[in-house]
């Protein structure tokens, strides 16, 4: 992304200011299985798992993206 927006001055910034709230939106889709529409979705999508360790699956998957979210350290400016 850096690389295709590198002609906008301030799009770094932009990012590293977003990029915290774009990682927790992408926890809440993850668990969306949780709320009952979800999981309608998947069942409409001919999934045979059982609910239970699809919500465990998916609860891990969103813990997982919000460790890597508090590990990294997106600076706005890297000294370019």
């Amino acid at each position: 992304m850096l690389e295709a927006f590198s002609g906008d001055d301030e799009f770094r910034v932009r990012l590293a200011l977003l990029f915290p709230l774009i990682g927790m939106r992408w926890c809440m889709i993850l668990l969306n299985e949780f709320h009952s529409e979800g999981w309608r979705t998947r069942q409409f999508a001919g999934s045979s798992r059982d609910r239970a360790s699809v919500l465990a699956e998916q609860l891990q998957k969103a813990r997982t993206m919000l460790l890597r979210l508090e590990d990294t350290e997106f600076e706005p400016d890297d000294g370019q």
